[in-house]
């Protein structure tokens, strides 16, 4: 498997240590393309609002954004639409996840907008 050029962000409704299909599919996902040589970021809410901002896990960058009112059923998060429609050009790829949400929209507009290709992962986990 080859290495795409750029940083590829996966752009996920939460990560752990927030437990589900979709964050562990994120977790090892990221994990399997660095393996592979992939530079990763991966940009997720926290509607705790405990975690940290920014991290390294490794050699992958995560980003987490607040969710409106601490929404954490459909993860609405303006500071992570915003951060994207800002950021998306940094990117070769966004891979989008979780469709019952709108943080794919987010991610799918902004790649448009910066002229960046979409990945969408939609699958019932």
């Amino acid at each position: 498997m080859l290495a795409i050029g750029g940083v590829v962000g996966l752009v996920s409704p939460r990560f752990p240590p927030a437990i589900g299909g979709v964050e562990r599919h994120v977790e090892v996902l990221s994990q399997e393309l660095v393996r592979c040589g992939q530079k990763i970021e991966i940009l997720a809410t926290d509607p705790t609002g405990s975690l940290k901002a920014i991290e390294r896990q490794g050699c992958v960058r995560l980003r987490r954004f607040p969710t409106w009112l601490g929404d954490g059923t459909y993860f609405l998060s303006p500071a992570m639409a915003w951060w994207l429609l800002r950021h998306a050009q940094e990117f070769e790829l966004l891979h989008v996840h979780s469709y019952h949400t709108l943080i794919p929209l987010f991610g799918a507009l902004a790649a448009a907008r910066a002229g960046r290709s979409t990945l969408g992962a939609a699958r019932d986990l």
